[in-house]
């Protein structure tokens, strides 16, 4: 009797284990190819920026609305793009930034990494920033005293750094960066944790160097 119970409850936990794995690799798959197409960035910035792809100067740094916080800047990203950097400087008063694509793929929130100093390769995908500190969550899209920002997701927030965004006038200077896919390492951790017999690790950060590459 317990040799039967005990092998019925391990195919109860196969079963749970085949489904588990399913669900990782479904949202692996989608990911992946998410990461695999051109996307359009939807961006701007309280008072000006410089955004950089991958270590190259984006052209939208030479147009005028990259000093024009009131002006949503459209710039493309190539498919397989792995890092936006964005130098943003405050005039004085309210700073922000506000970003999103056009599927909500890609946010401006938390996840951002944010530093008031300026170090060699920041703009690179190789550069070193996990001594980087979370960018500040100000508020969601519409708050005040930007309102609601020409074509950027009402998902996005605003961000910047832990100080105040309401400074003494002067010019501030900060420094964004943005991993694109390094949510999908949060994501695969959740889901192991779900899962009663996982993958070994190794499995997944094989599977996440693929994505990101």
């Amino acid at each position: 009797m317990d040799v039967d119970r005990h092998a019925n409850e391990k195919q109860a936990l196969y079963a749970s284990d085949s489904m588990d794995r399913t669900h990782v690799k479904t949202h692996l798959v989608v990911d992946c190819l998410s990461s695999d197409v051109d996307r359009e960035l939807l961006i701007t910035v309280d008072n000006e920026m410089e955004l950089y792809i991958d270590g190259v100067p984006n052209p939208i740094n030479d147009d005028p609305s990259a000093k024009d916080w009131k002006v949503t800047k459209r710039v493309n990203v190539p498919a397989g793009s792995r890092v936006i950097a964005v130098k943003a400087t405050d005039k004085g008063l309210w700073a922000g930034l506000l970003a999103s694509v056009t599927d909500d793929s890609l946010l401006s929130d938390g996840t951002w990494k944010v530093s008031t100093v300026e170090s060699d390769g920041w703009t690179t995908p190789e550069f070193d920033d996990s001594n980087w500190e979370p960018a500040t969550v100000l508020g969601q899209h519409g708050m005040e005293p930007w309102k609601t920002r020409n074509l950027i997701s009402s998902n996005a927030k605003w961000i910047w750094t832990a100080t105040s965004y309401y400074k003494d006038m002067g010019s501030h200077v900060v420094y964004f960066r943005y991993r694109i896919g390094m949510s999908l390492a949060l994501e695969i951790e959740q889901y192991r944790h779900l899962c009663l017999f996982s993958l070994p690790k190794y499995c997944y950060i094989v599977l996440l160097c693929f994505c990101v590459m």
